[in-house]
């Protein structure tokens, strides 16, 4: 859930955080093109899987696959950390009054039963319940700027808390910012569905602005409000600074739609994990996995979960950072694509990875992609995934057919954009072990 950390990525940057979300929300589209014209030319080739996965064994052979293989185990475990401790923060600001250790043990025996759930389908009302809580965000946020801005004296109590720039801030910024623009892994089999794939760049385009707008938007407002003192999920301000019976409903509205939202989609990442185990194990042996042994690989991922959940609890910031949440989780867009809704209204502007990857990805999508798995670890991990291996891949698959100035322009972004997530991970890293150290 990137988007409850925009005010966060603010005040950890200062206002330049705005035109850093404008270049990385740029790269981020463009290394999405790049994914997606790779697969058009294998596709061309004879590959019939649309999966980043296959992108990455044409590319590289068999390193490239597990590559990604590896990087979609690692992230969407870890995301099942970050939804976990979003969902018990916003229940610990609905019930302040109790304790955190209760609300969380009581958070777990109700999660623990969802582990035998094998139908998601009657979950996909999820989007439209995910976009609605982004709805009623900004606009309590965005109320409570303008009353600020028009109403009270202008920034009198948080003048001295805003900052143009803080350097220090940058890399962790980024690395969080990032993580709500991945999602890159979803596209060729999205591309693939599509009844017309030549909107795609279009469809691209349109998502891309979308997220920036709303990232924007709620990040500047939530800055403006709580200024360098802003905390990691924007839920937890609003809790605190909700005035009025009208304010606190709509709160307690956000509060419960989130936690409900990402109580729900934990089961389906852990969904995910097991898959990606079931089929390596089909892979590996020739025959299927037996049916406890399913179960217990299911429960094993969600307990792993839940530990690692209590252990980084209070580190949420990193958690993200180092993670690329999706929270990258994607709209039902494989629903928008498909030819019996090519000419809906909303389908181009909801787009790829639209509603800023608060919806989780369709059960589809993620079935069909975990059959042929891939994504990594960290802001490394966002960065990796999203912008260094799109370049790299792109260029071994064209590299015959570039031209030298093509060449030398792609091997720049790319050596560039390695040295870059090698300074912010590093950066990351050890403010995060500066903040565990005594």
């Amino acid at each position: 859930m990137v988007l409850l950390s925009m005010s966060f990525c603010f005040a950890a940057a200062g206002w330049m955080a705005l035109p850093l979300l404008l270049v990385l929300t740029l790269l981020g589209g463009y290394t999405g093109a790049l994914i997606v014209l790779s697969y058009a030319t294998i596709a061309e080739a004879g590959e019939t899987v649309p999966s980043y996965a296959k992108i990455g064994e044409h590319s590289c052979g068999t390193f490239g696959k597990w590559l990604v293989v590896v990087s979609s185990v690692i992230e969407t475990f870890f995301c099942i950390v970050s939804m976990n401790i979003i969902t018990w923060k916003n229940i610990a600001c609905l019930m302040p009054s109790l304790p955190l250790t209760w609300l969380i043990l009581g958070s777990v025996m109700l999660s623990f039963p969802t582990n035998w759930l094998t139908d998601f389908n009657r979950l996909s009302f999820l989007s439209a319940f995910g976009l609605g809580c982004v709805i009623f965000i900004c606009a309590d946020i965005g109320y409570e700027a303008f009353e600020r801005l028009f109403v009270e004296s202008p920034l009198r109590q948080a003048h001295e808390q805003h900052e143009l720039l803080n350097f220090r801030g940058l890399p962790m910024a980024a690395s969080i910012m990032f993580a709500g623009l991945t999602g890159h892994v979803s596209l060729p089999p999205i591309y693939a569905s599509m009844k017309r794939p030549s909107r795609f760049a279009s469809t691209l385009v349109w998502s891309f602005s979308a997220m920036f707008l709303f990232y924007a938007f709620v990040g500047a407002c939530g800055y403006l409000l709580y200024g360098a003192d802003a905390s990691v999920i924007v839920t937890e301000d609003m809790s605190r600074n909700a005035h009025g019976a009208m304010d606190r409903l709509l709160v307690s509205l956000i509060l419960v739609g989130m936690a409900f939202k990402l109580f729900c989609s934990v089961p389906m990442c852990v969904v995910v994990l097991t898959d990606i185990t079931e089929n390596l194990y089909l892979e590996k042996h020739g025959r299927y996995m037996r049916k406890n042994a399913i179960m217990y690989w299911r429960i094993s991922f969600w307990l792993a979960g839940v530990i690692l959940s209590v252990v980084f609890y209070d580190s949420l910031e990193y958690v993200t950072a180092f993670v690329g949440v999706h929270s990258t989780e994607m709209f039902r867009l494989r629903e928008w694509s498909r030819p019996h809704y090519p000419n809906h209204p909303c389908a181009r502007a909801i787009g790829i990875s639209c509603m800023l990857h608060i919806e989780y990805y369709p059960t589809h999508s993620w079935y069909n992609f975990s059959r042929n798995p891939s994504r990594l670890f960290t802001g490394m991990n966002s960065l990796l995934i999203s912008v260094i291996l799109p370049i790299a891949f792109y260029l071994i698959i064209h590299w015959r057919g570039m031209s030298t100035l093509s060449k030398a322009w792609y091997l720049a972004v790319l050596i560039l954009s390695t040295l870059l997530t090698m300074m912010i991970s590093w950066v990351d890293v050890n403010d995060f072990i500066d903040s565990i150290t005594p």
